[in-house]
């Protein structure tokens, strides 16, 4: 879908409405594991903007857990914008650089589609998606399958 002269993939639009390239919905089912799906990229940003204005932190159960993301996800999100800014490759797509609700979005591809790589790299904010999806998508991997998300020796983030 074209708007502007700008090719999109997917939007998340206020009450709920998802706009999606079903070409990409297809791309994004087939190549799983790439860490890239627009599905889940704007269900991420419908999760966020639950809470208000989607700025990367989704509505918390508790204090703690509010407290938590904000620690966390503030902490790596600088750490991925300096990574970006050298020019590394990342774990997380780049395109979370560029806004903190982006960001949210982008982990969330990463934690579905690229969970050893992000556990690896990242423990604390998998830790933190794990304790807030209540699930562990590591542990559907089994080991002796062959990683498709194997990540190079530069990687910094």
């Amino acid at each position: 879908m074209r708007e502007g002269g700008e090719e999109r993939i997917g939007e998340s639009w206020d009450r709920g409405s998802l706009i999606l390239s079903w070409r990409d919905v297809l791309r994004g089912g087939a190549r799983f594991r790439d860490g890239r799906n627009v599905v889940l990229h704007e269900f991420a940003h419908q999760i966020d903007a639950e809470s208000g204005p989607t700025n990367g932190a989704p509505a918390m159960p508790t204090r703690e857990m509010t407290q938590r993301w904000a620690d966390v996800f503030s902490r790596e999100y600088e750490r991925h914008v300096e990574a970006v800014d050298l020019g590394a490759r990342t774990v997380i797509d780049p395109y979370g650089a560029e806004h903190p609700a982006e960001f949210f979005a982008v982990v969330t591809e990463a934690f579905f589609e690229k969970p050893k790589a992000l556990r690896r790299r990242h423990p604390d904010i998998y830790a933190l998606m794990k304790d807030y999806f209540c699930q562990d998508p590591a542990q559907r991997f089994r080991k002796r399958e062959p990683e498709a998300e194997e990540e190079p020796q530069e990687w910094i983030n």
